[in-house]
């Protein structure tokens, strides 16, 4: 999925919030490995895969290094997304990109199920961002982008693309996660994309073809991952810690 804008190149921002000191966190077994984190944004890094390849793109792990004034002097536009744990490292977060003047885009399980608490979010782009990052694109581009976007349908897996790995630095993480099924809807988690760390998208109960992550596995294959520990996930895997 390719998305060319006429308005020019951005340069966009993808914020992954701190996770809180907790079990799931493994803050403090990850010093004995000499790690950052234990998985990558997925999400984010897929958003990163569809957006416009004219656009300059970074990514910020906050749980692998601190988010600075130079990140955001850098930036054009802000994408957040996280899980509920995330919650106060996302409010913290957003509040700085404010106060610079950025506009900030939020998706993901946090914003999708509790989006109505984020007044000072621009924009939201819910539900899975196969179906509503383009039309947000597209009205941005036109200069009116709504605040709110939402999907009435599901998306197909086999459309979402490869994430762009290159925008992380994989050595700090300590095993890798990749997508292979949707799942099945599980109230009070809504289906939505960009929620790392895996594409999170809960609708489906029976398993999707291999061919999406066939290309998956093979893009990793490529990285010469620096751990032998991959996580093949559904995306009831990676709920709310």
């Amino acid at each position: 999925m390719e998305i060319h804008l006429k308005m020019g190149p951005l340069r966009a921002l993808l914020i992954y919030p701190e996770f809180p000191d907790t079990f799931w966190g493994f803050k403090h077994a990850l010093k004995f490995i000499r790690k950052k984190a234990a998985l990558p944004p997925l999400g984010l890094l897929t958003l990163g895969a569809m957006l416009p390849k004219e656009w300059s793109k970074r990514l910020i792990d906050i749980n692998v290094r601190k988010l600075t004034e130079k990140d955001l002097a850098w930036a054009d536009l802000v994408f957040i997304s996280g899980m509920v744990v995330q919650r106060e490292s996302a409010r913290q977060t957003i509040a700085r990109c404010k106060k610079t003047g950025l506009k900030v885009v939020a998706g993901g399980q946090l914003f999708t199920s509790e989006y109505e608490q984020f007044e000072e979010v621009d924009h939201f782009v819910l539900n899975e961002a196969e179906l509503t990052l383009p039309p947000f694109l597209a009205d941005l581009e036109q200069g009116c982008p709504k605040r709110i976007y939402k999907a009435s349908r599901f998306s197909d897996i086999g459309e979402t693309p490869v994430p762009m790995w290159e925008l992380a630095d994989l050595k700090r993480y300590a095993s890798m996660n990749i997508q292979v099924s949707r799942s099945w809807p599980c109230p009070p988690y809504l289906p939505s994309l960009l929620s790392p760390p895996s594409c999170y998208s809960l609708f489906r109960w029976k398993r999707e073809s291999h061919e999406y992550s066939s290309p998956l596995v093979r893009s990793i294959t490529h990285l010469v991952w620096p751990v032998p520990v991959v996580i093949s996930a559904a995306g009831n895997g990676f709920q709310q810690p």
